[in-house]
């Protein structure tokens, strides 16, 4: 999914971002479809979040890049948390 995601964007996401969610999703797929679900939906919402206060409180603007990995790897963590 996030490759298709990766070709639609065109730069908006990156394939180390790809891979690296590829390698927590099979981490999470092995917990459960539940734990995969959950870590694609906190994933999105705290990069989501995340760029958002970028925008608003630094010096970023729309189309600037900020780094996925963290919240790719702090939704799994917090997808491993959720009942």
């Amino acid at each position: 999914m996030y490759t298709v995601l990766a070709v639609i964007a065109r730069g908006g996401l990156a394939f180390g971002d790809v891979t690296l969610f590829g390698a927590v999703s099979l981490y999470l797929g092995w917990v459960g479809w539940d734990a995969v679900f959950a870590g694609i939906m906190i994933t999105t919402a705290l990069g989501g979040i995340i760029g958002l206060l970028v925008m608003l409180f630094g010096r970023a603007r729309m189309g600037d890049r900020f780094a996925y990995g963290p919240m790719i790897i702090a939704g799994a963590s917090l997808a491993l948390l959720v009942p």
